[in-house]
Order: C-alpha cells, then structure tokens, then sequence
C-alpha cells in the first residue's frame, strides 16, 4: 500500500513499521510513502521503517534522522538510498542527521542536489558526536571546498554541521575556507584537520586567494603527498616539527612571493605553492623593526651575545630558507627606537633583557601597523606583553 501526501508543505513522522502520523493524521500498514508537490520533511524514529520506503516526490524535500541512535546514510546512483540499510528513499533533496553519530556516504554516482546537514549535537554528550562525509567507496576523484559561505563538495550541491571527511582512494582536492587566517594542522599521512574540521584521503591542500592566510603546520609523522598551496596574494606558509615533542621551524624563503618548489626537512617531503616570504627585519640603523609571522608567536627581545647588540628569537623556533637554519636575529643596537609588530596570530611578546649600552625606545604593537586602527589590538587578551624592570626606554602602544 502506498500513501500519498497533499500537494503542499508536509510533515510527516515514520514512528513504528509502516505507521505514523501525516499533518496532524495517523497511518498504519503503508508500506511506502509518497509525497506531493510541495515540501515533505519525513522525521524517522528509531523504530520506524518501511519495506517500500519513501519518495519525495522532488522539491526540497528532507529525510530527518532520529536524535536516540547513530546514523548511516547511502548515498548510491539509480538504486534508491538507504538510512541504516533499511528504509530506502528516492527523490529528497535534504539529509538531516540526528545528534549521535552520522555517516553520510557518497557511492560512486550517488549525488545530493540540496543539502547534507549533519544535525544539531548533543551539547552534554560526554563524548561528542562525530558527523562525517566519505567519499572511501569511491575511484574517482573528488573536490570539497570549503571557500564559500555553504560548502560543498563533487555531487554534493551543500553540507553543513560535518564535523569529518574523507577522501576517495585516489588523488583529492579539500579547498580551505574564506577566513582572514586559516592554519592546516597535517598530523597523519594526507589527513588532519582545518579550522577544526578533520580531514583524510585528501592529497592536496588550497587556501583561498586575496582571502586567507594559510598556515600548513606539518606535526612529526604528518605528509601529504599531493602537494599545498596557499593560494595567492596574502601570507602563506609552511611550519613543520622536527620528530616527536621536538620544535617547529618555519620555511621563509629568502624573498618572494606565491613560490612554488618541494621543501625537504626532518626527513620530510612537501611540494608546495603559492608560499611567501616575510620579512621578518625592517627600518634602519636607527629605527628597527621586528615583525611577527603569520603564526601565534612567542616573541623574546634579549641582549645579544656581544656588547652593543640586541637579539630576537621566537621562542624555540627556528627559520629555513631553503638552505640555513636560523634561530634568531641579532643586530646592533638602534639608536633611536625599536619596534615589535606582532602581526598575525595570537603573540606573547618578552622583553626579557638589554644591552647595557641600549638607549633607544621600545615600541611594542599587537598587530602590524601603529598608524592603523588596529594598533588598538594590544588589549586583545590573547596577546600578553612581559616587560622588565622599570627604569629602562619603554613605551608600549
């Protein structure tokens, strides 16, 4: 037996095996579903099920999974989809997830012209629900792009609340979101995660253009063996660790910017694009200028090693420029001022100690420029400013 719904918006709710209720009226013994005109949202309990399952109908359509259970959804090409294995559906446009575990996976073919929402999450779960698109089953490869205000993905028109995704068994594309500075933290072999997303079987890395600010930070153990790409026109770089527990180094070429190459360190291997160089020293003689990097920076302002000379390092990381390893910057002391432009990221800067000849006055920003509006940014409670005993040149802006 089949039911068919209104030409108009309708609710409907699958609660038992073939029953439920339609707008407000109850059904029993229907073993499939139809739809009208309008838009149909069928809400399914846990215990809900239909042996001939439901369709849509077309239009906007959704599927909306219980909040008590976990989910897996199949999303194959002309054979109906399924939600657990059990109750197929055809012609819905929308996935809706439930707050425990979803699994929304994209067969070869299998395609979603409206939205895969992975579903409101329980906020007092002891252990949070993980909401996930794969693309495992499939051979071909796949795009997810993550630049525009509604995601989406190869077949996918849009996905929201995904908290995982994973790449098919050839080369993938995940493209980063449209912030002002997004970091890639690369903790496995072509998996990790973005802005918090986690991400694997994703073989080459974008950052948006004119947009952001990519970060690829490459933890012992994390590769990609496609390559990263920053995009172009902003602040692009690659950070990496040297083995287990050991510091980072940043990979600042000499001069430059949207470069390409492949950058060999710590036994690892990174083919890149779009990566810049920052100038980490700027002014002159008398007016020095330290700039911070696009990462949180441990900024430390000490003596220098001889009399009449300042030094500046950022906290046990070190810099590569394709050939030498730096892990400070040591310059004589100006006669006028210095200043620590923190840039990007969220910095703790130290003047820990100088010369005995220094003079000159520290100028210490949050942000880049003291003549712009953020200049204000050093109350921002992320950045912390330790200075040293009183009676030195200081002026903090």
């Amino acid at each position: 037996n089949t039911l068919t719904g209104p030409n108009a918006d309708t609710n409907w709710s699958v609660t038992g095996s073939g029953s439920g209720t339609v707008g407000g009226s109850t059904f029993s013994n229907f073993q499939q579903l139809a739809g009208g005109s309008g838009t149909d949202n069928f809400s399914i309990a846990t215990a809900g099920s239909l042996s001939g399952g439901i369709n849509g109908g077309g239009g906007g359509d959704a599927i909306v999974a219980s909040d008590d259970s976990n989910h897996l959804w199949s999303v194959t090409g002309d054979a109906p989809r399924s939600l657990a294995g059990a109750l197929h559906f055809s012609n819905t446009a929308n996935l809706v997830g439930g707050k425990p575990n979803d699994s929304f996976v994209l067969a070869p073919g299998g395609s979603v012209s409206g939205m895969i929402d992975g579903g409101l999450d329980d906020a007092q779960a002891v252990v949070p629900s993980v909401d996930t698109l794969s693309f495992a089953g499939r051979s071909t490869a796949v795009t997810v792009d993550l630049t525009t205000a509604t995601a989406s993905a190869t077949d996918v028109a849009g996905f929201q609340a995904i908290d995982a995704l994973v790449g098919s068994s050839v080369a993938d594309t995940l493209k980063g979101p449209s912030e002002s500075r997004v970091t890639w933290d690369i903790t496995g072999a072509d998996s990790g995660t973005v802005q918090g997303l986690a991400f694997s079987r994703f073989e080459n890395l974008v950052g948006a253009d004119l947009v952001a600010s990519d970060l690829f930070v490459f933890e012992a153990g994390g590769s990609i063996s496609g390559s990263v790409n920053g995009g172009i026109g902003t602040f692009d770089s690659i950070e990496m660790q040297n083995g287990v527990g050991g510091d980072y180094t940043i990979f600042d070429p000499s001069s430059g910017t949207d470069l390409s190459g492949t950058l060999s360190l710590y036994g690892q291997t990174v083919n890149y694009s779009g990566i810049d160089h920052q100038d980490l020293v700027g002014g002159d003689a008398f007016n020095k200028i330290i700039y911070g990097t696009i990462f949180n920076d441990n900024i430390v302002v000490q003596a220098g090693p001889t009399l009449g000379s300042t030094e500046v390092s950022f906290g046990g990381v070190s810099f590569f420029d394709g050939t030498f390893l730096s892990s400070g910057i040591v310059f004589s002391d100006p006669s006028e001022s210095l200043s620590i432009y923190g840039m990007l990221g969220a910095d703790h800067i130290e003047v820990r100690s100088l010369d005995a000849n220094f003079g000159a006055d520290q100028k210490i920003y949050g942000s880049n420029m003291p003549d712009s509006k953020q200049s204000h940014d050093v109350t921002y409670h992320k950045r912390r400013f330790n200075m040293p005993a009183p009676g030195l040149n200081q002026r903090l802006s």
